[in-house]
Parts: structure tokens; sequence; C-alpha cells
């Protein structure tokens, strides 16, 4: 077989492709060499030919091709392991393991089942295929002659998958004893305790696997993983600097550790990690854009737009990322710019959106700007029906910063039939509407919204304090916030309508003990501060009434 080897990588050089056939564009084979049928020598090159076709079929993925090859090359070769070994291998690749098992079983026996690759191989062959008692026979039978690590592991896995913990549990701790430097084997004894929810003993065995082999990643990933559950991420966060203090180069790691720095809004913090992980995955476009956006928040706007206009030459139709950079040049005032990029994605709809909050600032900075507002809303909103509504949203909000209330509802009414049209947007119609002094309408919508959902603390408040201005029903009024507060009790919005409840009742002291606790959550609220100054007011603390009157013309429009 040397020979055949040999006289085969000769020809594979040649550009030979087989017996007879001639490529176009290469030198013919010279016939006159070429052993025939019956002579010396033409069944090896025969074997040499269907193996390189083989080979290269396998090279290809062509896997059903390169087994049909193989099986010839055995039925001419007879009992040669190689080609045996290679045919099982191109079968399990094709998915016809039944035609893997038998080549690999005559390999194990004729090995006296010493050839550990054979054991592992068919064993998982077996395992995939259902076949769970073959497959513990041969991993058994590979333990008395071999007992390798590989085969050590997938025998206790079989353990593990087939509900005998325990079992596998003793078998990974004699092999543990036997490979003493190996972190795999209290590592996977941490995931069998995993498996039965002992998640103490879980973390006891991976920190074994760690002092092992500090290098182990999966070892401190299971740590992490545990303790992320456990709702201690900072603690997950201390295991994997730690590990890449010395393994820096850990992808694995790298990447879950950024990911939660991410996470946790730890964005300075994780910067250089991520960064290590962008160079060392170049490819992980993704990040790249989680990088950018960082350097964005953190007005680092020129390694923002570096970063992504590098992400761009790798997608450069990407509408995420020119939505991106149109969003950052907007941050940095660069209107124009940001406009060009948006107008570059006209059927990504978040970007119409920015370009309508980019007009709407234009209009409040110069009025003959409005109507291209308008314009563009009613556009817009009549081509996209998604964006329909946060479109009129932001021209309603421009209206309200005009001081223009009815026009502001006038845009928003007709839009409540709209799918998108959602709570958030009728609370925002139902506010207008009350400084619009339409009380009426403004509590029929919040009614509404109590109606879907009873349990919105929001909606309940707004209810009970429309009520409370109005002097009307004060019962109910005050029902309405005690259980709004009930549902969200560190909220300064509701403590500051129970406080004025109780100012609107007499009752001054509670209302200054609850409008105190109202101030100190929403210290720049101006309606806040000016209620706690009336309590004070009633109290005759003027000296503080004064200072939280002050206050709250600090924070006044």
């Amino acid at each position: 077989m040397k020979a055949l080897f040999f006289v085969g990588f000769v020809l594979f050089v040649q550009g030979c492709t087989s017996l007879g056939e001639k490529k176009e564009g290469s030198l013919p084979l010279d016939f006159s060499k070429t052993p025939g049928p019956g002579e010396e020598g033409f069944k090896d090159f025969l074997l040499t030919d269907l193996f390189i076709k083989a080979n290269d079929a396998s090279l290809r993925g062509e896997y059903d091709r390169a087994l049909s090859l193989l099986e010839k090359i055995h039925s001419l070769e007879g009992e040669n392991p190689h080609i045996k070994k290679k045919l099982a291998y191109a079968a399990i690749r094709a998915g016809q393991w039944q035609r893997a098992e038998g080549p690999l079983k005559e390999l194990l026996e004729s090995s006296g089942y010493r050839e550990e690759k054979i054991i592992l191989a068919l064993g998982g062959l077996y395992t995939a295929t259902g076949q769970r008692k073959k497959a513990q026979g041969v991993y058994v039978r590979g333990m008395e002659k071999v007992g390798s690590a590989d085969i050590c592991l997938s025998l206790a896995n079989l353990y593990g998958v087939t509900g005998r913990e325990t079992r596998a549990d003793k078998l990974l701790g004699r092999c543990g004893k036997k490979f003493k430097s190996k972190g795999v084997f209290p590592y996977t004894r941490g995931k069998l305790a995993l498996q039965v929810g002992a998640k103490k003993r879980a973390l006891a065995y991976f920190r074994q696997s760690l002092k092992r082999q500090k290098d182990y990643h999966p070892a401190v990933l299971g740590v992490g993983i545990i303790q992320e559950t456990q709702k201690k991420p900072r603690l997950a966060l201390e295991e994997y600097k730690k590990f890449l203090a010395h393994s820096p180069d850990s992808l694995p790691v790298l990447s879950r550790a950024v990911d939660l720095f991410f996470s946790e809004q730890l964005y300075e913090e994780g910067l250089p990690y991520a960064e290590a992980l962008s160079g060392l995955d170049p490819s992980n476009l993704s990040l790249k854009v989680k990088l950018a956006l960082h350097h964005g928040e953190a007005q680092r706007y020129r390694q923002a737009i570096g970063i992504l206009e590098e992400v761009r030459i790798g997608a450069p139709d990407s509408e995420k990322v020119i939505y991106y950079l149109g969003q950052i040049h907007g941050s940095m005032g660069q209107m124009d710019k940001a406009l060009s990029y948006f107008q570059q994605i006209e059927a990504f709809l978040p970007a119409q959106v920015q370009r309508a909050r980019i007009l709407a600032h234009r209009a409040l900075e110069k009025e003959s700007q409005t109507k291209n507002l308008v314009d563009f809303v009613g556009a817009y909103g009549e081509k996209h029906p998604k964006i329909r509504v946060d479109l009129g949203m932001i021209l309603a909000s421009f209206y309200e910063e005009k001081d223009d209330i009815p026009r502001a509802i006038e845009v928003l009414t007709p839009l409540k039939g709209e799918s998108t049209f959602d709570d958030g947007h009728a609370y925002y119609l139902a506010s207008l509407l009350e400084k619009n002094g339409d009380f009426d309408s403004s509590r029929e919508i919040i009614r509404g919204i109590i109606a879907k959902n009873p349990n919105s603390p929001e909606a309940l408040n707004f209810l009970g304090y429309s009520l409370l201005e109005q002097g009307l029903e004060m019962d109910k009024a005050y029902n309405h916030i005690t259980k709004a507060l009930a549902l969200k009790p560190d909220d300064g919005h509701i403590l500051d309508s129970l406080g004025w409840y109780y100012f609107k009742t007499g009752r001054y002291q509670e209302a200054l003990v609850t409008l105190k606790k109202a101030q100190g959550i929403l210290k720049e609220d101006a309606t806040v501060n000016s209620h706690l100054a009336s309590a004070y007011g009633k109290l005759r603390s003027y000296g503080m009434a004064k200072l939280f009157f002050v206050e709250a013309l600090k924070h006044c429009k």
C-alpha cells in the first residue's frame, strides 16, 4: 500500500483525474505507460485512482460519493484497516450509520478493543442511534482495555443521560483520581449535580476543576452562570475578571463577561474587555456596533463614528449601522448629516421617526420650518401606518411645546383607532385634555384604561388626582390614590397625590410627612416642591415654605 499511495500522490500532482479521462486544458495521460486490465500493477493503479477521488469527494463534503468509492476500494482491497476506517467515517458523515457499524466492529475485534478512536466512534454511533446498551458495552470493555480519559467521560455521560447520575458520579470520581491534572472530571460532576438541582455541590466541583486547570473555561462559566441565576451578576463578573487576568484570550469567557458588563450597564469598566473581544473576533460586527453605541452614549462620538464606518466596510447595506450613524451625528448637533443618513434608508421606519424629531427641533427654533414638519408627518403617516402614531406624537408634542394645546389634541384624537395607539398614548392625550380644561373627556379616557387594566397605578393615580383637583368625589379620589400607592409604594408622584389629598382635606401634618417623602424622591419636580411649600405655609413654617417655593420656581418652565 505504501507504493500505492506514492503512485497516487504522483498522479495527483500531475493532474490526472481518472483512468482514460482527459481533463480539458491539461496534458493527456500517457496510456503507453498505463497498465491495462490484466497487466501487473493495474489493480494498484485503479485503487489509487479511486482513493484520490474518494478523498477529494470527502474534502468537498460529498460524503455519499466518498462512501460509494470507498466501498468499491474495500471490495477490491479486502482487509485493509486504513480503508475500513475511511469507509466507516465516510458512512457516519453521510448519515448512513448502519453502513459504519460493521467496519467499526471488525476493526475493534481485530485490535482487541485497544484502539481508543474506534471505541469512541462505535460507542458514539450506538448512542446517537439510541442503542444505549450496546454503547455501554463498548465503553465498559474500552475502559477495561484502554481506560482513557475520553472513554471514561463518554461512559459517564451515557450514565448521566439515562438517569444513573450516582453511577456516573462514582465513575468520574475514580477517573478524576487517575487523571489528577484534568479539570474536566470535577467539572462533569458539577454538571451532574446541577442536573439534580444541587447548585451548592455543583459550585464546589466547578471550583475544584479550576484548581486543577486554572485555564479550563467551562468551569468558570459554570461558576458564573450559577451566580447569575442566583441574581449575583457582580460576583459572576469578578469570577470572569479573575479568570481573564491569566487567560485573556478566552473567547467564551470574554463573550460572557462583555454581555454581562453591558446588561449591568457597566460600560466603562467593560470597555477594555469588549475591545479585547473585538480584536480576537474581528468578524463579530454585532459587538463592534455595541462598542460604537457605548462610545456614543459616553459622548465619544469620533470613536463611535470610526467603529461604525469600519463596520460598514463589512456590511455596507446595513440599515441599522446607517441609522446609528445618523443618530450619533444628530447627538453631535450635525442635523444635516444626520438627515442625510436617515434619508438613505427610506424603508427603515425608525429612521423616519428620527427625521420627524429633527424637523420638530428645527421648527421649534424657526417658525418657518413648521410646514416642513407638518407635511412630512402627513405624508409619511399616510404612507407608513406602522409609524403614524409615533409621528403624531412628535407633532402633538411640538404643539404642546408651543403652548398650542388644542392643536396637539386635534392631532392625537383621530389616532385613537389605530392599532399602535396604546395606553401610553391614551394617557398623554388625557393629560392634554386636562390641560385644556376638558376634565370629563380626560377622565373618560383614563377610566377606559382602568377598565382594561384595573391595576394600573399610573391610571389610578391620574384619575384620583384629577378628581382631587376638581374637588369631586373625594372619597373615590382617596381610594384610587391609595390603591395606586399599594401597587407602587415608592412612586413619588403617587405620594405627592396622597399628600395633596391630605392638604385638601385639612390634614396638614399628614400632608407634610407624605409630601416630604415625595420630595425626597422627586427633588426637581416643581409641583411636588410647590405642594410641600404650601404644607409648610399652612403649618406657619414660613422659612421652609419660602425655601421650597424658591426650589419650585427653579424647576418651573
